[in-house]
């Protein structure tokens, strides 16, 4: 997928979901450090994750610290700009929350009834407590896209 796809729906979403401008700004000097890395070593645009840490290791040497556990928090940052490239090119949504909890997530009527029904069936599956926080997120992230776009409305509709 080209990273310009990529990151005209991610800055649309990232403005949908009220992330701070400063933050929007961020990654958006790093898309364009990763496109015009991508131009240059490949010769056009083509985005996946692969080639996003390539890029963080030319430019950063972050592979090996990030193997080794010793990421500082701005090599943090930069590792979850791939990831939410990857995360909306493969998915057309964040599946992990990267802004502040002072934007936390809520839910219309519609999707929070049935998120928690969701949650409810989880708690009582034998999984482990990281694989629960990780899968409860994803799909309250989806509602909440759903939801903004207006989803609910659309199967209350068809279902009429």
């Amino acid at each position: 997928m080209q990273l310009d796809e990529i990151t005209n729906g991610l800055r649309t979403l990232l403005i949908d979901q009220h992330y701070n401008l400063i933050t929007i700004t961020f990654y958006e000097r790093e898309w364009k450090k990763i496109k015009r890395f991508l131009i240059e070593e490949y010769g056009n645009a083509d985005y996946d994750m692969e080639l996003g840490l390539s890029y963080l290791e030319k430019q950063y040497g972050i592979i090996s610290g990030y193997n080794d556990g010793t990421l500082s928090q701005q090599r943090v940052q930069l590792l979850r700009v791939v990831h939410m490239l990857e995360d909306y090119s493969l998915h057309g949504i964040l599946t992990r929350r990267y802004h502040a909890s002072r934007n936390p997530i809520t839910l219309n009527d519609y999707y929070g009834p049935i998120y928690q029904q969701y949650l409810d069936i989880l708690e009582t599956s034998e999984l482990s407590a990281s694989t629960k926080h990780h899968y409860n997120a994803i799909p309250l992230l989806h509602f909440h896209w759903s939801a903004s776009h207006h989803a609910d409305t659309l199967a209350l509709h068809s279902h009429s």
